[in-house]
């Protein structure tokens, strides 16, 4: 298996300047032979744009975990 990973800056929320950016990153590359491309998290979402800090009662429910995950 063959894996590439794109690794740029991507714009928070900027889509289409984050797709041309990677249209010619990868223009430039040979990509043919990869099965898996890795590519930068969010960086074709908009997901996130909206997202405001916790305040009031929501703050209260925002605190560190004594569980933890292992594996």
């Amino acid at each position: 298996m063959k894996i590439g990973c794109l690794q740029f800056s991507p714009v928070l929320g900027d889509v289409d300047n984050n797709l041309t950016r990677a249209d010619a990153v990868l223009a430039k590359a040979n990509v043919q032979d990869l099965d898996l491309l890795v590519l930068p998290e969010l960086a074709f979402s908009v997901a996130m744009r909206d997202l405001r800090p916790l305040t009031g009662c929501l703050l209260s429910y925002h605190r560190p975990s004594s569980a933890s995950a292992i594996g």
